[in-house]
């Protein structure tokens, strides 16, 4: 136990902090949760700890001489290499390598340092990801061109808006709305073109189907009022996107007689496939601040995993491809952070972007929209179905393999 009051305080604030850096550089909150009760074990902090969707609650000690602590957590995007930093601190800690004074002094030097890559760099993986992801999707260099030029722009106002608070919300449906107009044109401009190709891809790293796919982790792992905050967060970011689009589209139904529709994918050849998943891996990993260093890695995994999820999918199913997909992932990225001592973050997190059904829901909100509910359902249960078995996937491969 400890000899004062202070030694206490310099423990849980400690706690707190290291729950705040993971909670803000974008761990889910099972692992956060997990981290902490780990580490506050090791350090003698009997108690209990509580993590919910942007709230940290800490009772320290027995009973009524517990010291107990409620604070507010940031959500916010990922910063892969800020994570990957922060959980080495934490394994650090748990080494008995560094104590958490010492703990706590790097995690603010790594809460101070700047995103390894710039704002430039950033809107330059939004065009990337999204002009390889339409060739992914089966699009041709028409489908493309525009699509990165709806990044672009997704990119732009992203950057410029979420730096304040009250503009944050607008991202979403202000970047559909103009990216209806970009389509349009495009569609004027272009014979051979795909208009829904292009809205999907160009506004591809606004989907949530990352957000989604976590939500129904969280529920899955039994954090039901996080995972549920997350799956609504996740839902209203459809809703604005779509919302968005469809104000772009009737503005323009004035002039033009033109609409939404849904699309499939067509997947290219498995060679273009796998040179096509070569920028698509390293713009995710540009967006999400995935080290160089690790790059390799994650374009390795990722072609495998693209490979699976459609060839794979063709035999067994969309949903069941994705949840193959994502069983791989996670055995690569736990054994590859065995080997090279750090997360298992810096694989999973731009490789699992691949398998999540962001587009499905999309395309389920767009069908509803358009007055055809029937099938509008059948997409919704094809994006619900397809992130439990990515929820599946990961977590049967986490429990036979961890990375730990």
């Amino acid at each position: 136990m400890y000899e004062s009051d202070a030694e206490k305080i310099q423990v849980l604030s400690f706690l707190e902090r290291l729950a705040e850096a993971m909670t803000k550089y974008g761990a889910p909150i099972y692992s956060i949760e997990d981290t902490v009760l780990k580490v506050a074990k090791k350090l003698a902090a009997e108690g209990e700890y509580l993590i919910i969707f942007g709230a940290f609650f800490s009772a320290c000690g027995q009973y009524l001489y517990q010291k107990i602590a409620l604070s507010r957590l940031p959500v916010a995007g990922f910063d892969v290499e800020k994570l990957n930093l922060t959980k080495a601190v934490a394994d650090g800690v748990l080494d008995d390598k560094i104590d958490c004074v010492a703990a706590e002094q790097q995690l603010i030097v790594i809460a101070k340092q700047p995103s390894i890559y710039s704002d430039a760099v950033v809107v330059f993986s939004w065009w990337l990801a999204s002009t390889s992801i339409a060739f992914l999707f089966g699009g041709i260099w028409s489908d493309a061109l525009v699509a990165g030029v709806i990044g672009l722009i997704a990119a732009v106002i992203s950057l410029a808006f979420n730096k304040h608070t009250a503009l944050a919300r607008l991202v979403e449906p202000l970047s559909a709305f103009m990216a209806t107009f970009v389509a349009v044109a495009g569609m004027l401009v272009f014979k051979n073109y795909s208009m829904p190709i292009v809205l999907v891809c160009g506004l591809i790293i606004l989907m949530p189907g990352f957000t989604f796919t976590r939500a129904m982790s969280e529920l899955a792992m039994g954090h039901l009022i996080s995972g549920t905050a997350r799956l609504v967060s996740a839902m209203l970011t459809l809703m604005f996107l779509c919302a968005g689009a469809f104000v772009g589209f009737a503005i323009i139904k004035l002039f033009l007689p033109v609409s939404i529709q849904a699309f499939s994918i067509t997947p290219p050849p498995p060679l273009a496939l796998a040179l096509i998943c070569l920028p698509q891996a390293i713009s995710l990993c540009l967006s999400f601040h995935v080290h160089r260093r690790y790059m390799l890695a994650v374009v390795i995994v990722d072609i495998i995993v693209v490979f699976i999820m459609i060839y794979g999918g063709h035999v067994m199913g969309s949903a069941v491809g994705c949840g193959a997909g994502a069983f791989v992932v996670c055995i690569m990225a736990n054994a590859y952070a065995r080997w090279k001592k750090c997360s298992s973050v810096v694989i999973k997190v731009p490789c699992i972007m691949v398998l999540v059904p962001g587009s499905v829901g999309f395309n389920a909100m767009v069908t509803i929209l358009a007055s055809k509910p029937a099938e509008g359902i059948e997409a919704a249960t094809m994006m619900i179905i397809t992130g439990l078995s990515i929820v599946v996937g990961s977590t049967m491969a986490d429990g036979l393999f961890p990375s730990r």
